[in-house]
């Protein structure tokens, strides 16, 4: 009896090999991510616990003070501090901890998922271990905001087409749930729904009521609550002056070093130059994001015509997220680290059409964080010419990665055995 059982056990841990191989690799690097917390500054010591504060001694959001985030924020910035009221923690940890268990649900959906859309073994534990180094790189950034859950919700949207084989009704408002509730996170997603809605659209009806059935989920409560006031988090993005790590600020930092017109306050931009670059950052956004909607409705128009299976949807759907993300970054006023968060955890789902490829996006990947996260990499100043000092040409190797990543997606191609083993 006793051999019987211990070779079914065997047997278990044989078939469930990548999942646990997975998990213990998740756990190992998380634990050190948890205990080397970042010693310098915290969003979340700054400003998420003094919001949760100002909401738990009665200054409600929106109404009596200025919240930059949308409301599916509030439960996260207030749990860790109603577990530190009970004596459970202190605000801190409970917030890294909190997120560290979203992050383990997420994780255990991108595995499932990972089986699916990656036929080749290699390419499965490829994925992981890149998935787990970025998360080395970028550990004083992966659980000290927002941005982790944010993307997570819309990976998440996008496992449950893949690991949900029947659209139903109910499927499909488990899809726009989590969409919406991402844009409760963060507004940047919303104009991500006309091309997601296209692709998704093979019952009309039914895409409709789910539509608006997930939207009425996420969204109902708050609007009903906080009515009109919800704006106060959009005015505040409006005002905000020109992120020191953002593209258009990379513009301003390297012609002040011949106009020293500007001065950098509190990792803002402010002078002549930085007062167009931030007009115009917002003209080129908007140009863009248009820009990208025309092109890809008639991408999914073309691909529509040609009786696309769900694979090549699924492919799409992430496809024209990641373009998206890449145009804000490139486009925007505000460039945070944490940001980078957002292409990494789209690209662990994505399904490349070989393992070569998938090196490339995550060498560019590596490199990204790399630059965009840490300080790792140093060069001496002294060996410089002025004005290509290292601190300039730090700032400028950040963007070549993003770049490359954009184009490589443009030009990518769907095809019908782009996910060759995948089937309804």
């Amino acid at each position: 009896m006793a051999k019987n059982l211990f070779k079914n056990l065997i047997n278990i841990v044989d078939k469930n090999k990548f999942f646990i191989i997975a998990f213990l690799i998740f756990l190992l690097v998380r634990v050190y991510v948890l205990i080397n917390f970042p010693k310098e500054y915290s969003d979340v010591k700054h400003d998420y616990e003094r919001y949760a504060n100002m909401w738990w001694y009665g200054l409600p959001p929106y109404f009596k003070h200025l919240y930059e985030y949308p409301p599916a924020t509030i439960p996260l910035l207030i749990i860790p501090l109603a577990l530190d009221q009970s004596g459970i923690g202190i605000y801190y940890f409970n917030y890294r901890w909190q997120i560290f268990f979203i992050e383990t649900i997420i994780y255990f959906f991108i595995l499932k998922t990972l089986k699916k859309i990656l036929p080749s073994p290699s390419g499965q534990y490829l994925t992981i271990i890149f998935y787990n180094l970025a998360c080395l790189i970028a550990k004083d950034f992966w659980y000290e905001g927002i941005d982790l859950v944010f993307i997570g919700v819309l990976v998440l949207a996008f496992c449950s087409y893949i690991l949900l084989k029947k659209q139903s009704l109910l499927n499909k408002t488990l899809f726009w749930s989590l969409f919406w509730l991402s844009v409760g996170i963060k507004f940047i997603t919303l104009p991500l729904f006309i091309p997601l809605f296209l692709i998704k659209n093979d019952n009309f009806k039914k895409e409709v009521w789910a539509f608006i059935l997930g939207f009425l989920i996420i969204w109902g409560l708050p609007i009903a609550v906080f009515r009109s006031s919800l704006s106060v988090s959009l005015l505040f993005h409006l005002s905000r002056a020109l992120h020191a790590s953002s593209f258009p600020a990379f513009i301003v930092y390297t012609l002040n070093h011949f106009s020293r017109s500007e001065e950098m306050i509190k990792l803002e931009w402010f002078g002549p130059l930085s007062q167009k670059l931030l007009f115009w950052s917002s003209i080129v956004l908007i140009i863009n994001t248009l820009i990208f909607l025309w092109l890809s409705i008639k991408l999914i128009l073309k691909q529509s015509s040609r009786r696309s299976n769900f694979s090549i949807k699924y492919l799409l759907m992430l496809k024209l997220s990641l373009i998206y993300f890449l145009i804000f970054i490139l486009s925007g006023k505000i460039f945070s680290p944490p940001f980078n968060i957002w292409y990494t955890l789209l690209l662990t789902i994505y399904p490349f059409k070989n393992i070569k490829r998938q090196l490339l996006f995550s060498f560019l990947l590596i490199w990204a964080l790399i630059f965009n996260t840490t300080n790792i990499v140093k060069l001496p100043e002294t060996i410089m010419v002025y004005p290509f000092v290292w601190s300039y040409l730090r700032n400028l190797f950040r963007w070549p990665p993003i770049f490359a990543l954009l184009i490589l997606l443009i030009r990518e191609k769907p095809e019908e055995n782009h996910i060759n083993t995948l089937t309804r």
